[in-house]
């Protein structure tokens, strides 16, 4: 059901329709603005809901200080997550961070000394959606409350406390238009606002990224999930030519089941220009793409579409190829050592700039593109395009259309740093957080304020899984693995120390493996394979290649980030039937309990018996009831993987394998199940010895029985005897 009231004043025409859904679960608000003068306005913003009076806003029966919020932000680098309002903590810091101004690759500005006693801001923005409930009774539903897209412009979902942080002081969803320019006769609307109940968050955010499927007709990239190799995690920018041979030959050796060898930035001498840089390919980047599709690997290179560098002679010879600022000033992007322009896709040199540059770079060999930089058209609201009916969001949907169309459509896009709603539908890869680096946390070369200090691994793996939701439009990124062991940085490069460097421990490195998994994404590994230990090369076989959906967390509301994830596996080998996967992770710094509620994972109602499978320690924990708890000790920064499997008392069950993480559901094939033996056979491109663990029904007690089978002689049986 849909019904509009308009009023008119000055000039125009308002229009706000209310929308209900037939099964009255979800209802919505979009206003619009018609222009009835006889000359243009300029439209700053509409504000489509704004609550000023405590009374007139009430959620899950609870007063403002039990609210919790799950919130997502506007940036990759932003952090999305679940904080209190009325508790300033470090959830709350995190929420209320906006990393918009922070100059690309140069960390957080210095702050005061007395930075640790800074008062946190009364309010926290978040966009597209937030979902609120009842800390202390989380049975009473919630209010979810979401922006359906992101292409018309850009929304500022503001939530405020009073100044004691204990009762509520307004909430204003505002649509950004920045200024554009409403002629007479148009109109120009808002994205519908959308209110539902809600009852789990994760569920809830998995509903809101249905329907802007279904609102957008948007689906999931037919691309394979690419294994990606990128340079930039281990060289940054001193990736040469030797290098690659380097590689490429380590992995002739000892082979790793990669896709794609990406040249990450650095490669060239300006953006803007894309020409190769001497001092670190020579001999030019065809016969670097040369060498990478000889070795069998399909080439990938890094580009910053969106910006220039000021020295590129670009910037002279096409001078009307930039946005502007609101004085008329060309539109700077800072990153590290670098100024930049932000290029106007309304430009008349827009289109024939990006399909120059990407043609240039096709006819060299590439053909997966990792687009950097995406945020320096819509991190400022004072930019300004030649169109002035355009506005942030609408520029960047445009600016990415083009660079699509540069590529063409059977190149690999993954976007980096860019709007995530506007996206949709056009890259197949995307950068779900900030850049990682080669320890759980590390410090950076000069000051840092108080959040840059907190930030570690974890707020990387938090980015990561609050994301996933939006996994159904494209392979998520949670950029790279760095596995390797090294107290030094490479060639003496203190500045690239962060990159090179490998400090994770072991517990650790499993974890960042987990991580991968647990995005259902793509996989992206760094490492100078030549000094990788082979302890840690093997930990890659858990997660490549990539398989299962995007997890879904089950303790959303966890201080610091989730502890518990749920993945639902339906395996390759449909003999097997669907088991679920449970991580669980302890995020402290000493050895921790956790206890796993069954009842959470929302199995089938009808299972009563599970059988319960530890991955990293290839432990049977026995056959459970779905009600009953499981107890855990995992050591600091540590992660266990339990698989669930139905237990019918009737017939055996694979327990699990110790080589991909999903248990058997990529690696298993022509699995024959009866009841005194398993049979089958195992797929995988790695030459590691696979242990695969079942169990037979034996009255109160199973039988466990292994079977170990090689890549060269896959088939396998299990028997129940001995």
């Amino acid at each position: 059901m849909v019904r509009a009231d308009t009023s008119t004043a000055n000039g125009l025409t308002v229009q706000r329709e209310l929308f209900a859904s037939d099964n009255h679960r979800w209802t919505g608000i979009r206003t619009s603005v018609r222009n009835d003068r006889d000359t243009d306005f300029a439209l700053t913003s509409m504000v489509p809901l704004l609550i000023r009076d405590p009374a007139a806003i009430s959620v899950a029966n609870a007063p403002f200080r039990d609210w919790r919020v799950v919130r997502m932000s506007r940036q990759k680098n932003d952090v999305p997550g679940c904080y209190r309002p009325s508790e300033p903590d470090d959830d709350y810091m995190f929420a209320a961070f906006q990393s918009g101004g922070i100059p690309a690759g140069m960390g957080i500005p210095d702050q005061s000394a007395d930075d640790d006693e800074e008062e946190l801001p009364f309010t926290v923005v978040s966009e597209p959606c937030i979902c609120i409930k009842n800390k202390t009774d989380t049975t009473v539903p919630g209010l979810f409350l979401g922006m359906l897209g992101q292409h018309e412009h850009l929304t500022a979902i503001a939530l405020t406390s009073t100044k004691d942080r204990n009762e509520f002081y307004e909430m204003a969803v505002v649509c950004e238009f920045d200024d554009v320019t409403v002629a007479p006769g148009e109109t120009r609307a808002s994205h519908w606002l959308l209110f539902s109940p809600a009852d789990r968050e994760p569920e809830k955010l998995d509903e809101f990224g249905a329907i802007m499927a279904e609102f957008f007709g948007a689906r999931l990239t037919t691309k394979p999930r690419p294994v990606v190799y990128c340079s930039w995690q281990f060289y940054g920018n001193d990736f040469r030519t030797e290098d690659v041979r380097e590689n490429l030959e380590e992995l002739k050796k000892t082979p790793v089941p990669i896709d794609t060898i990406l040249i990450d930035g650095g490669w060239m001498d300006y953006r803007g220009s894309y020409e190769a840089r001497e001092e670190v390919f020579p001999e030019g980047m065809q016969h670097v793409a040369d060498l990478i599709k000889t070795a069998g690997y399909e080439p990938g290179i890094w580009t910053a579409p969106f910006i220039v560098d000021e020295g590129a002679p670009l910037v002279k010879e096409c001078p009307d190829l930039f946005a502007r600022d609101k004085a008329g000033q060309l539109r700077t992007y800072q990153t590290s050592g670098h100024t930049s322009y932000v290029i106007d896709p309304s430009a008349p040199l827009a289109e024939d700039y990006f399909t120059r540059t990407y043609s240039k770079l096709r006819d060299w060999g590439f053909t997966y593109h990792k687009l950097d930089f995406l945020r320096a058209m819509i991190t400022t609201d004072d930019i300004r395009f030649r169109d002035r009916t355009m506005n942030r969001a609408q520029a960047y949907r445009k600016a990415l259309a083009l660079v699509r169309k540069g590529m063409g459509d059977d190149a690999y896009m993954l976007a980096c740093g860019g709007l995530f709603e506007a996206s949709i539908g056009i890259p197949d890869g995307m950068r779900l957080g900030s850049d990682v680096k080669g320890a759980w946390r590390t410090k950076g070369v000069n000051k840092q304020s108080t959040i840059w200090a907190k930030m570690s691994h974890l707020t990387r793996i938090k980015q990561n899984v609050f994301r996933n939701y939006l996994n159904r439009f494209w392979h998520g990124d949670p950029d790279a693995l760095m596995l390797r062991r090294r107290d030094e940085p490479f060639r003496g490069n203190e500045k690239a120390r962060h990159l090179s460097c490998g400090l994770f421990t072991d517990e650790e490195a499993f974890t960042c493996v987990v991580n991968h998994y647990l995005g259902g994404g793509l996989v992206c590994i760094s490492e100078r394979f030549a000094e990788l230990d082979e302890d840690r090369r093997a930990l890659m076989r858990h997660v490549i290649p990539p398989a299962g959906p995007p997890a879904r967390a089950l303790d959303f509301w966890h201080a610091e980030c989730p502890t518990q994830f749920v993945s639902e596996i339906v395996p390759a080998c449909p003999t097997l039937g669907r088991w679920w996967t449970v991580a669980v992770a302890n995020w402290m710094r000493n050895r921790s309990g956790r206890v796993v509620d069954l009842a959470e994972i929302g199995l089938p109602r009808e299972l009563d018996l599970v059988a319960v499978f530890e991955f990293r320690t290839q432990q049977f924990l026995g056959i459970l009831p779905v009600d009953e708890p499981i107890p855990l000790r995992l050591p600091p920064h540590g992660t266990r993987l339990l698989r669930i499997t139905p237990w019918d008392g009737t017939h055996p069950v694979i327990l699990g394998t110790n080589l991909h993480l999903s248990g058997g559901g990529i690696e298993l094939a022509d699995v024959e199940i009866r009841t005194e033996a398993i049979r089958g056979r195992i797929h995988t491109p790695w030459d590691y010895p696979v242990v695969i663990t079942a169990a037979f029904p034996n009255g109160a007690e199973p039988i466990v029985r292994t079977a170990t089978v090689q890549r060269a002689s896959p088939a396998f049986v299990i028997s129940k005897q001995d």
